[in-house]
C-alpha cells in the first residue's frame, strides 16, 4: 500500500491520470494508513492542481426555466475524501476490530517504557535487550499487550500490561496466554524513534520536519517538487500506524527520494539563506 501511494504520487503529479488507477489497489490493501496517505495525496493534487477550476455539473436543465449547476471545486474533493476516509477506517475497524483496536493498549505501554527512560534506551533497543534494558514487547493470541522481563539467562517473567492499571488483576485472573507474538516494531515510527533516541531523537525530527516545511514554502511548486513533497507525505502519515523505515524496500527509496528533494528546492532555499 505505502508503495502503490509513492508511485501514485509521482504519476499524477507528473500528469499521468492513469496513476488515480491505482486507488483500486491500494483499497484492496486493506490499510487505514495507506488510505489516509492516499487521501492527502489527492487533497495536495486538489489544492495545486483544482484549486482555480471549477467544474459545472447540470442539476436542471428544462425548457421552461434556466439552467441549473453544481460548481465543484477542490473543497468538495477535500470534503469527500474526509468523508471517504471517515467511512472507510470505520468499516476497517468494524470488520476486524482486534487487529485494529489493539495497537492502542500497546503503544501506552510502550510510550509508558519510554518515558522510564527519556533519554532513549538506545539505538536498535526496541527490540533488543541491551545492559539497560532487560525486558521486550510481546502479545498474545488476543493481542493482549505483555511486557517479557528477562530475570536471568535462564528465566524470564510474563507480565500481562492493561492501561486501565485499576482493571489490571480482574482482566487478566489466571490467565496465561496460549500463543506469543513478538512485537519487534512498535508500528509507530515515532513513537519508537523515541523509544530508541529519547528526547534528542524527537528534537531532532522537529527540527528535520521544519526544515522540509520551509524548503517547501521557499520552492517553486513544479511538479516534480509536488510529486517528490507528495511522497515525503506518505512516509510521514503511513508512520503513524506502520514502519516504513524498518523496511528495506522502502527504506531505500526514501533515501533517493530525500536526495531529489533537497536538490530540487536547494535553489530557493540557499538564495533565501543568503548562501552560494
Amino acid at each position: 500500500g505505502i508503495f502503490l501511494n509513492l508511485v501514485m504520487a509521482i504519476m499524477i503529479f507528473e500528469g499521468s491520470w492513469v496513476g488515480f488507477l491505482l486507488i483500486i489497489p491500494i483499497l484492496l490493501m486493506k490499510s487505514s494508513a495507506s488510505i489516509l496517505a492516499m487521501s492527502l495525496t489527492i487533497v495536495l493534487f486538489s489544492y495545486y492542481r483544482l484549486r482555480n477550476v471549477t467544474f459545472k455539473l447540470p442539476l436542471i436543465r428544462l425548457k421552461f426555466m434556466r439552467p441549473v449547476f453544481l460548481n465543484i471545486n477542490y473543497l468538495w474533493v477535500v470534503c469527500f475524501m474526509i468523508v471517504a476516509f471517515g467511512f472507510y477506517t470505520y468499516r476497517d475497524g468494524k470488520l476486524d476490530p482486534l487487529t485494529y483496536l489493539s495497537r492502542f493498549e500497546e503503544w501506552h505501554l510502550e510510550f509508558k517504557q519510554a518515558l522510564v527512560n527519556p533519554l532513549g534506551w538506545g539505538p536498535d533497543s526496541f527490540r533488543n535487550y541491551n545492559k539497560h534494558k532487560n525486558f521486550k514487547f510481546f502479545g498474545d493470541e488476543d493481542y493482549n499487550p505483555i511486557l517479557r522481563i528477562k530475570l536471568n539467562e535462564k528465566e524470564d517473567l510474563l507480565r500481562y500490561y492493561s492501561a486501565n492499571q485499576g482493571k489490571s488483576a480482574s482482566r487478566y485472573a489466571n490467565r496465561k496466554p496460549k500463543t506469543l507474538s513478538e512485537w519487534d516494531v512498535a508500528h509507530n515510527e515515532y513513537l519508537q524513534l523515541f523509544f530508541d533516541y529519547g528526547i534528542l531523537g524527537v528534537v531532532l525530527l522537529v527540527g528535520f520536519f521544519y526544515e522540509l516545511r520551509k524548503r517547501f514554502l521557499l520552492a517553486d511548486k513544479s511538479p516534480e517538487v509536488l510529486a517528490i513533497s507528495a511522497c515525503l507525505l506518505v512516509y510521514a502519515v503511513t508512520s503513524i500506524t506502520q514502519f516504513p523505515f524498518h523496511l528495506a524496500r522502502l527504506t531505500g527509496i526514501f533515501g533517493i527520494l530525500l536526495g531529489c528533494y533537497y536538490a530540487l528546492t536547494d535553489r530557493s532555499y540557499n538564495l533565501v539563506h543568503g548562501e552560494p
